[in-house]
């Protein structure tokens, strides 16, 4: 009698458990298409809060999927979580760094993008973003949309807490805008303003690196978006911050190219999910299996196949506009921190002498060529 009880428990509990399931299941809508390798369960068109059914996806393809913390896959609900979860790493020994001490603490860095609605910094909120994380708020432009996934995933790769290469930078926001607002013509106005905000700092406050938003980046440069006085401008202002000493990185002309003297490359790689630290297991983003990215100034970034910070509190796995100028920001940042008085173009320089044989940064061996340098 007991044991037949015992069994009746247990089927009660496992009809509970499927009950639970099939009620969170009719609380998402369901993914309307079948996934094939690579697919997008978020996108410009999904938030990735979906459920998706067996039937429309294959288990042994979940690596490949780009989905958030919301998405649901039928059967695999764990699985799913521990591929997201692990991918929080930024990997290549960073997070050895940050147990050295090295992470970013007292340096300065601007990022410009879409403004923060209200104007409020308190309103850019994430789990992955400290308290007091934003140092001053500059907005120029009226007309902010909501802050978009990209923003997100973009600042969480330079400062987020359990993500990001850089948890302690000081972070100055430039708001340019994003609709109505001659958010072009902002953008140059917020690179200027971080020049003219350096020259009221002490030397050891400046602002060292502009990170600027991706996205806005390749929009200002294409003919198809802006003014071709803007096309000129637009380069004008980012050599007169590099003049200022000041690092800019973002997309430029192709949506790569972060400097204008230097010509360093900043493009995706990814590491390895079984051996995230072994800067010599990572691997260069090669579309195509191309030679793409093999020059001799691409460094590429442990930003593919990364989980990110998302909006209303989630994340987002294997899917960022570009966040590689961000991850790359945070290394540099962890280096002046290292050695304060290497100049811009040196640091640079050993970004790209201590790359691996696959282009891909190497930060461990980044800050003790640093460290050293004179």
């Amino acid at each position: 009698m007991k044991k037949l009880t015992n069994i009746l428990v247990i089927i009660l509990v496992t009809i509970m458990a499927l009950s639970i399931n099939v009620q969170a299941a009719q609380k998402q809508p369901e993914f309307p298409n079948a996934l094939k390798r690579g697919g997008f369960v978020v996108s410009g068109d999904y938030d990735g809060n979906y459920f998706v059914p067996k039937s429309k996806y294959n288990p042994d393809d979940l690596a490949t999927y780009s989905f958030t913390s919301k998405t649901t896959f039928e059967g695999n609900e764990s699985a799913a979580k521990k591929i997201l979860d692990n991918a929080k790493n930024p990997g290549l020994g960073v997070r050895g760094l940050h147990k050295q001490g090295f992470t970013g603490k007292g340096v300065s860095i601007a990022y410009i993008g879409v403004g923060i609605p209200g104007g409020n910094p308190t309103n850019f909120t994430h789990l992955e973003f400290r308290d007091g994380m934003i140092k001053e708020y500059v907005s120029f432009g009226t007309r902010h949309r909501r802050l978009g996934g990209d923003t997100y995933t973009q600042v969480s790769a330079l400062t987020g807490k359990t993500v990001g290469t850089a948890p302690d930078v000081n972070l100055y926001y430039i708001g340019v805008g994003s609709t109505g607002d001659d958010w072009k013509g902002n953008f140059i106005k917020g690179i200027d303003w971080v020049i003219e905000k350096n020259k009221t700092l002490p030397k050891a406050e400046r602002i060292r690196i502009i990170v600027a938003d991706s996205s806005m980046c390749n929009r200002i440069m294409n003919p198809g978006y802006v003014e071709p006085y803007l096309q000129k401008l637009y380069p004008e202002a980012i050599e007169r911050a590099e003049k200022a000493g000041i690092i800019f990185m973002g997309g430029y002309a192709s949506g790569y190219i972060t400097e204008i003297k230097s010509g360093l490359h900043a493009a995706r790689g990814h590491y390895d999910a079984g051996n995230p630290d072994d800067v010599n297991k990572a691997k260069r983003w090669n579309p195509g299996e191309t030679d793409w990215g093999k020059g001799p100034r691409y460094v590429h970034a442990a930003t593919s196949r990364r989980t990110l910070a998302w909006g209303d509190n989630s994340y987002v796995y294997d899917f960022a506009d570009q966040p590689q100028y961000a991850y790359l920001a945070g290394i540099i940042a962890m280096g002046y921190q290292a050695n304060p008085d290497i100049s811009r173009a040196q640091i640079t320089a050993l970004l790209l002498d201590t790359r691996t044989n696959q282009n891909v940064v190497n930060p461990p061996e980044f800050i003790e060529t640093v460290k050293k340098a004179k």
